[in-house]
């Protein structure tokens, strides 16, 4: 099925590229946003649209265009605990604290969900708090060597692990930070967290097989994270002598 996995709970006012004058035919909602915005609009120097208050800040306009061909796009926090992705719906207004992703084939998501992107992207990333990364585009996807995302096994593999996160997702009512922590909590033994670790065994080790390192033993399991405090440094992934030899290769 094409899930569209997410759904905005939250509204917003966009006049567009409307001049003051068309905005303000819309009563109510100008009001709000001259009463909430121009104050602090204008407290600004040199701000972009610092002289219109009633619009959004940076309007990306051919982002817009880009989005309005699309049914949805693959979304990504930019700081979070772990480097997650997952389809949002295209027809959303997304904060500068979101990356948005066009390729929309199961493979895409399956190589940058798999544990050989993730131990790519931690390296490649910087600190964010405690636990959490600060994810680079630049750093550690543009330095990413994807597989071959034409392969028909990854597509399948890839679209299967999507299938069972949502159905824990959905069943346990969980989102995707308390989704990987389950995962990793060697205590959750519950049947479709144990069907995810499971999904995860399978695509990893068909992006190592499709870069061409399918003669690395994975071993999957419970290992400390050096990188991580004490006490949540634990992770369902490649050991650290595995984790290094991904980044060598």
């Amino acid at each position: 099925t094409e899930l569209i996995a997410l759904t905005p709970r939250r509204w917003v006012i966009d006049f567009g590229d409307r001049t003051e004058q068309e905005a303000r035919k819309w009563r109510l909602s100008f009001d709000r946003v001259e009463k909430i915005n121009r104050p602090m609009r204008e407290g600004l120097k040199g701000q972009i649209h610092q002289d219109c208050f009633w619009k959004f800040w940076d309007m990306r306009n051919s982002l817009r265009s880009a989005m309005a061909t699309q049914p949805r796009l693959l979304a990504q926090p930019r700081d979070s605990k772990y480097i997650v992705f997952r389809y949002a719906p295209a027809d959303c207004y997304f904060n500068d604290s979101v990356k948005l992703y066009f390729d929309l084939r199961y493979s895409f998501f399956g190589a940058l969900q798999s544990s050989i992107h993730a131990i790519w992207g931690r390296w490649r990333s910087t600190s964010k708090g405690i636990s959490g990364k600060k994810y680079s585009t630049s750093s550690a996807l543009d330095t990413f060597p994807l597989p071959d995302l034409n392969d028909a096994n990854l597509e399948r593999i890839s679209f299967e692990y999507h299938e069972a996160r949502e159905e824990a997702i959905n069943a346990y009512s969980l989102n995707l930070t308390s989704l990987y922590n389950s995962i990793h909590d060697p205590s959750d033994g519950r049947e479709l967290i144990e069907k995810l670790r499971l999904h995860t065994r399978i695509l990893d080790s068909a992006v190592c097989s499709i870069l061409g390192m399918g003669d690395i033993i994975l071993d999957h399991g419970f290992h400390p994270q050096d990188d991580l405090p004490v006490g949540d440094n634990v992770r369902f992934m490649v050991s650290q002598s595995i984790r290094e030899e991904i980044i060598l290769r």
